[in-house]
């Protein structure tokens, strides 16, 4: 019920993506420019999103993404309102990754000043607190380049609320800044749509993509960027500074083509929505049978958190719950106060079947 810390929703060596992948790296050369598979993977990702975004940055990881994603913020900050416009917004609890600028971007406690992370141009609300984005918007609106949401957040599997969702998006709009979908966790279908912030009211300056992307085959990850930020850019003659020297090869780009077509199959077969709707029901029915917590989510991203006086899972708390699911069969992830419970799609009616067995003899 982990599906590989979730970068394996397609099941693990899936064999249209391993030979496809095998296939272009028995032949395939690397070069430091675009090659075929680069583009056709760029095509493809612009596509699923419903062409949406006009240009397609790729990178190596989660974290790397979320770097290359703060860097074009800050540029675009720097091209929309000069050199004091440098301030990024993230939300309490998030966690975006650990390398030095998605540490510093990560808002989970993690030692981060034991490491000299800089933080001085990052801020921290929580997500869907209305008058916290007031109140940073009155004292630096005018500093800010970007805000960084992860639509459903993968440390506690709190929803970014369409009333929040909204007040972001008129006030990037007024004072000129990016917003960024952090869907490195939700992206590729894992919460139903193709990515959660499709359902958004406005999309999303910059969607970033990563785990499923490539059903964990390959080390890779993509910014689909829209054409505010690139109009901007290019209007003012001014490019994005960045290279990863694994990032856009054949082999990476040829598993992430692949790895969308297998996703966008299930998904047009209802086989998405029907995984989904099967785990949902198992996790009603625990919910059900212990009583004292609650399920919340969206698709195959789901979490159980305490409710009332939350139960066994209140005091024996997340990683010491995860230990008891472990013995018990079962891989779950621990969150800051629940478990995740993330399958991949292809997920047997056995497996659900265990995962049930397995959360009622623990929780109750």
């Amino acid at each position: 019920m982990n599906s590989g810390l979730w970068n394996v929703p397609f099941g693990y060596g899936n064999d249209e993506i391993v030979e496809r992948v095998h296939e272009v790296s028995a032949r395939a050369s690397y070069l430091l420019q675009p090659n075929i598979y680069a583009v056709e993977a760029a095509e493809a990702i612009v596509e699923v999103l419903g062409r949406k975004y006009s240009n397609v940055l790729f990178a190596t990881s989660g974290g790397a993404a979320v770097d290359l994603a703060m860097k074009l913020c800050r540029l675009y900050g720097f091209v929309a309102g000069g050199k004091e416009k440098r301030v990024i917004v993230g939300l309490t609890e998030s966690y975006h990754g650990l390398l030095y600028g998605s540490f510093a971007l990560t808002a989970e406690k993690l030692d981060q000043s034991d490491y000299a992370v800089d933080r001085h141009s990052i801020r921290h609300i929580k997500i869907n607190d209305a008058s916290g984005l007031d109140d940073i918007l009155e004292r630096e609106g005018s500093k800010i380049c970007g805000i960084f949401i992860e639509p459903i957040q993968g440390n506690n599997g709190e929803i970014a609320s369409d009333a929040f969702l909204g007040k972001v998006t008129e006030a990037a709009r007024r004072l000129d800044f990016l917003v960024v979908a952090d869907e490195v966790a939700t992206g590729v279908y894992r919460t139903g749509p193709v990515t959660a912030s499709s359902l958004w009211a406005s999309p999303p300056d910059a969607v970033i993509l990563s785990k499923g992307l490539t059903n964990g085959m390959v080390a890779a990850s993509a910014i689909a960027v829209g054409e505010r930020a690139v109009e901007t850019l290019a209007r003012n003659d001014r490019r994005l500074v960045h290279l990863e020297t694994q990032a856009g090869t054949p082999t990476s780009c040829v598993a992430m083509t692949q790895a969308l077509t297998v996703g966008r199959r299930l998904s047009d077969g209802g086989d998405i929505d029907r995984a989904a709707a099967a785990l949902h029901h198992v996790l009603d029915d625990v919910v059900a049978s212990v009583g004292s917590i609650r399920v919340h989510g969206a698709g195959s991203f789901q979490f159980l958190s305490p409710d009332g006086d939350g139960g066994r899972l209140l005091e024996r708390g997340p990683e010491g719950m995860t230990e008891d699911l472990y013995e018990a069969g079962v891989l779950c992830h621990p969150t800051l106060r629940g478990l995740s419970i993330v399958p991949a799609f292809i997920c047997s009616d056995s497996d659900r079947a265990a995962l049930k067995s397995a959360l009622i003899g623990v929780l109750r």
